[in-house]
């Protein structure tokens, strides 16, 4: 049997990159695995079960929890305080080896493809996927998009937290000693500050070969 083929969409926080990566997914008919809401899951269970973010044992015990996608899917997983935490436990090196060794098996066993989504697909998760997108916009649009997404449920919400918490999130993610936030050599990198969802869309489609475009109608 033919292997999956596989898409790595990565980039940095509110950049649009789940919206993208799932629209894609549907375009062509694939699987699709946001990785982040993996993070963000266990995050939340740390936060309902009152475990300290010092107790890493706890947290590795938790990370096993088996995880079912339609959980991945749950929208109060869209929360800052889950975010900050799911950022936090992201750090720890046995929590990410058990959530890649689930990303990996997910990539490995789902055809026609998969397109995953997250922020150290194409560099670590898998390094060897058919084709890769790092995507980025500046501070100030991805924290106008985070705060007009989340503000409607969290009225309290400030714009100046959003932009203070993504620029903490950012330095986090590209410092960490594990993983950390970088695109991948062979990645197309696309800025869209200036871009609507649906010309991002549009011009990652333009990378996809035509085979695998048709294939899945």
């Amino acid at each position: 049997m033919n292997k999956p083929f596989i898409i790595a969409i990565d980039g940095l926080a509110a950049s649009g990159k789940g919206t993208l990566a799932k629209l894609l997914a549907q375009e062509l008919n694939f699987h699709f695995l946001p990785t982040g809401n993996i993070y963000r899951l266990i995050g939340k269970l740390l936060i309902n079960s009152k475990t300290e973010l010092n107790d890493i044992s706890s947290i590795i015990k938790i990370a096993h929890t088996p995880i079912k996608l339609y959980d991945l899917l749950d929208y109060s997983l869209n929360n800052e305080k889950i975010a900050k935490v799911a950022s936090r436990i992201a750090t720890i090196p046995e929590v990410r080896e058990i959530l890649t060794k689930f990303q990996q098996e997910f990539a490995a066993n789902n055809y026609p493809g998969v397109v995953l989504e997250g922020r150290d697909i194409g560099t670590v998760v898998c390094p060897n996927a058919n084709i890769k997108f790092f995507i980025t916009a500046n501070l100030e649009v991805r924290a106008r998009r985070r705060y007009q997404e989340l503000h409607k449920n969290e009225p309290n919400l400030l714009y100046s937290d959003i932009i203070k918490n993504m620029q903490d999130r950012d330095e986090r993610d590209k410092n960490r000693a594990i993983s950390p936030l970088i695109p991948a050599p062979d990645a197309i990198i696309i800025d869209n500050s200036n871009l609507s969802i649906e010309n991002s869309l549009k011009y990652i489609l333009s990378f996809i070969p035509q085979t695998v475009k048709y294939t899945n109608i």
